[in-house]
């Protein structure tokens, strides 16, 4: 609950703020942030939380999201825009990179648990989720001038090809390899549907909708990586789907953000 209600005002606090001049800057820092969290929470809470019980770690996640939640509710400037007005195309548009996104970071996740020991014995599945972090890291920093240069038209549908290459290639017999390469295109994919948010008049309140919607595509991907090569294909045909949805859906989503008043 406390991280429901705290992400969609970090989310507006950031498209609205002025740090490092662009919009893109501030988002690309974001997303680090929470991508290499949702990679590194996991043995983070089985490190730190050994000696504490479900509901001390609940509440110890709980407790601090609720209450910066509340003061980002306090302070937002002028208060964020009612709801806009967009079509089902527009919204399908925007749901789309986030939806491929999370199935791809299910597929990976599942896939390392399942074979951390036999495909990456050396690094481990520890080591491995802290290269994956620095992966993450360097996907949202090349996000920035990628999209800036090739624009998000452009880019999204190779976004989506990589993401059908690096799920055959772990059917094939080539994740330890591959599954670097699913990392970055899951960071890149991530930096591109929350910059589409950031066109919207009512950013905060579609990141939230959004969210909730595509989160579920996290348990796909990992149900996709049970049954590898069966799985795999399955994630080819929804990248070859989104692919096509690509061109047949707007082009173009933003609009001006009022100021705040």
């Amino acid at each position: 609950v406390g991280s429901g209600l705290t992400l969609p005002l970090i989310f507006g606090h950031i498209v609205r703020g002025d740090a490092m001049g662009q919009t893109s800057k501030r988002l690309a820092v974001m997303s680090s942030a929470y991508a290499v969290g949702f990679i590194c929470g996991p043995p983070l809470v089985t490190f730190v939380g050994a000696g504490l019980s479900t509901t001390d770690l609940l509440l110890a996640g709980a407790v601090p999201f609720a209450a910066i939640g509340l003061v980002l509710i306090a302070i937002r400037p002028g208060g964020f825009p009612h709801r806009s007005t967009q079509s089902v195309k527009t919204a399908w548009a925007d749901l789309v990179p986030l939806l491929l996104a999370k199935c791809n970071y299910g597929y990976m996740m599942a896939l390392i648990a399942a074979r951390a020991s036999t495909h990456w014995p050396t690094l481990g599945a520890p080591g491995l989720l802290l290269v994956l972090a620095v992966i993450f890291v360097a996907g949202q920093a090349a996000g920035v001038p990628l999209t800036r240069k090739l624009g998000l038209h452009r880019i999204t549908p190779g976004l989506y090809v990589g993401v059908a290459a690096g799920s055959l290639g772990c059917a094939l017999g080539g994740a330890p390899i591959a599954i670097f390469a699913i990392a970055g295109v899951h960071s890149l994919l991530l930096f591109v549907g929350y910059l589409r948010l950031a066109d919207q008049p009512d950013e905060a309140r579609r990141f939230a909708l959004l969210n909730l919607l595509t989160d579920p595509g996290m348990l796909l991907g990992a149900v996709m990586a049970i049954a590898l090569e069966t799985g795999a294909l399955g994630l080819v045909i929804l990248a070859a789907a989104s692919a096509v949805a690509h061109f047949k859906l707007p082009t173009t989503v933003a609009k001006p953000l009022p100021e705040a008043t």
